[in-house]
């Protein structure tokens, strides 16, 4: 399914730029390739961590905390290359998502970590921000509606490759 970002309004756009591209995607798993990735539907099984974490540049030479997030779900392992702006973005959209939109209650427990200015350059902020991002992590994998909703499936999930 490609994206035309030109096609989109202001609204779906933030609604949808915690969608990854296939390139920050990396299959780990025997009998996975990408084509049957895009056709998997995320179970409620699945695990999400975060296994690395380090600084990157943008297009523009900006720095940004990089986040490499493990999912492993249904005997497959891969993991996702993301950075704290499409984890926030993800976590607003969930808001909107019809499986959770009536329970806001999970919404309310879920508590995602603050932005911080100084963050790119504070080793300390750091590590606590990635500590806060596991717990957030570890929590959403508790919830069922969360793990099957298509929220979470479009942000483990690549979109833009075609077969």
């Amino acid at each position: 399914m490609m994206i035309s970002l030109k096609s989109m309004t202001e609204y779906e756009y933030d609604n949808k730029r915690y969608y990854h591209d296939y390139r920050d995607c990396i299959i780990k798993a025997v009998g996975l390739d990408m084509e049957s990735l895009i056709l998997h539907k995320p179970t409620e099984n699945m695990q999400i961590s975060i296994c690395d974490t380090f600084q990157d540049f943008d297009f523009h030479y900006n720095p940004y905390t990089c986040y490499i997030l493990r999912i492993y779900d249904g005997g497959y392992l891969w993991t996702i290359k993301t950075r704290y702006s499409k984890l926030l973005s993800f976590h607003k959209a969930l808001k909107y998502d019809p499986l959770i939109n009536n329970k806001q209650d999970i919404m309310k427990e879920l508590q995602f970590p603050r932005k911080s200015v100084f963050c790119h350059f504070n080793h300390g902020l750091l590590k606590k921000r990635n500590k806060k991002l596991k717990i957030y992590l570890d929590k959403i994998c508790q919830y069922h509606e969360i793990l099957l909703s298509q929220t979470m499936r479009d942000l483990v999930i690549p979109h833009n490759f075609i077969f």
